[in-house]
């Protein structure tokens, strides 16, 4: 008799399994076969840009199952400009380029005459019904200056974008080298 309750035991042990092995194997290609995440930089820890994914939409009827096409690594989105709405990209880039001069001083007041290593600073703000930068955050990689930080803000608050529209975002890594100075980092 006991062995009778142990093969009814087995049966449905082994039933079970089979049908959580279907379900999780069901489970795991529904996540491999989605859409890639949409994907926003953030700066919510101090010293480092973070990234923040966020599920994508659903994809169009009659596509189900296919692959989205590749877009850029994760540490690309990180490290490139992001301007929204993207049509005021083009109005942003030349106050930005302006402020480079005044960047590269703040950078050689903080280290010195002779910075000895590559560095990134991340700015991120919104432009104000003034035309001015409001709501900025300055945030570095391979530099950890709060005094170049303050300079920074500093110039970014008493410029104006007069060329972009009010409500613009913008998030746009500068790129510190040693031996070429400042510059932007380039759109995707």
């Amino acid at each position: 008799m006991s062995t009778a309750k142990n093969d009814r035991f087995l049966k449905i042990v082994t039933g079970v399994a089979i049908v959580a092995a279907i379900l999780g194997g069901a489970m795991y290609m529904g996540g491999v076969m989605s859409p890639a995440p949409s994907v926003t930089p953030t700066m919510d820890k101090p010293g480092e840009a973070q990234v923040s994914t966020r599920a994508a939409a659903p994809s169009p009827a009659g596509l189900e199952g296919a692959r989205a096409p590749r877009g850029p690594s994760l540490m690309e989105m990180a490290t490139r400009p992001k301007v929204l709405p993207e049509n005021e990209l083009a109005a942003v880039r030349p106050a930005m380029e302006a402020l480079l001069p005044d960047v590269e001083t703040c950078w050689h007041q903080a280290v010195g005459d002779s910075p000895s290593r590559d560095a990134k600073v991340f700015v991120k703000f919104e432009i104000g019904t003034e035309a001015g930068a409001t709501d900025l955050e300055v945030e570095s990689k391979g530099i950890g200056m709060p005094v170049m930080h303050e300079c920074i803000k500093a110039l970014f608050s008493d410029r104006g974008f007069s060329g972009a529209a009010a409500g613009t975002t913008v998030f746009w890594p500068l790129i510190l080298d040693p031996d070429s100075g400042v510059s932007l980092a380039e759109p995707l």
